[in-house]
């Protein structure tokens, strides 16, 4: 049997209805369709998408707070063997 391709950006008006796949093609077409509203419509994709920006904030936040800890422990390990040198 043939492969059947279908491209998602083509209009229905570029199907052949003379094309004895075209029901299929039409059937294929409209299941993408269906299947991409389906995760559009989830309550939690919805939230997902909401909350990008702000995850994307606290994960940002999250790093310079970690290189800032990791700093100041070096800075804290540095200035015991300072201590230590001066006496």
């Amino acid at each position: 049997m043939k492969d059947i391709e279908v491209d998602s950006e083509s209009s229905e008006s570029e199907i052949d209805e003379n094309d004895p796949l075209a029901p299929q093609l039409h059937y294929i077409r409209r299941q993408k369709q269906l299947e991409r509203e389906k995760k559009r419509s989830n309550k939690w994709v919805i939230k997902a998408l909401k909350m990008g920006p702000c995850l994307r904030k606290i994960e940002t936040f999250g790093k310079y707070l970690l290189i800032l800890g990791v700093l100041g422990v070096l800075l804290y390990l540095s200035s015991d063997k300072l201590t230590e040198f001066n006496k």
